[in-house]
């Protein structure tokens, strides 16, 4: 009896998982095209723990099985050729988010009714410089998450 129905990518990482509808399910090994041509597969045994299943298993191709791997280390991992790599691209974009997002709650500081001192308005122009240079300035060998991202330190009165 087929208990789920299971879609992977080319690389065997599961991407959706379904409960099997009686006898109207597609074809086990069809190609979906309407989802992004996945393999549908279909799982006969129930899953105890449907997070672990989806989190620590892949399918292999070579195999026609599914294989236990380690938990996806970071939403930055991307499972590639049997191993979990890091997708930079994801992680720059958080980056420039948050780089974004500080240059907004900076804004006021290059107002020209801003409260500020001109020692303090070129202090933080500089902090905003520093900002907005920060991903290409950034070494992506040496980060793998936001918070390893070596931020400009925000001028006292920013708070």
């Amino acid at each position: 009896m087929i208990h789920y129905i299971v879609w992977v990518d080319d690389e065997g990482d599961i991407k959706i998982v379904k409960i099997a509808k009686g006898n109207n399910n597609p074809e086990n090994g069809a190609i979906d095209a309407a989802n992004n041509n996945w393999t549908i597969l279909h799982k006969m045994e129930a899953i105890d723990d449907m997070n672990e299943f989806v989190e620590e298993r892949y399918w292999s191709f070579t195999e026609s099985a599914y294989k236990t791997r380690d938990a996806k280390p970071n939403r930055y991992g991307v499972w590639a050729s049997g191993a979990w790599t890091w997708d930079s691209n994801l992680l720059l974009g958080d980056i420039r988010e948050e780089r974004n997002l500080r240059l907004f709650k900076s804004d006021w500081t290059v107002f020209t009714d801003s409260p500020l001192s001109d020692t303090q308005k070129t202090e933080a122009q500089t902090y905003r410089t520093a900002l907005r240079n920060l991903p290409s300035t950034v070494n992506m060998n040496t980060i793998t998450s936001i918070d390893d991202t070596p931020w400009p330190t925000a001028p006292s009165f920013l708070g």
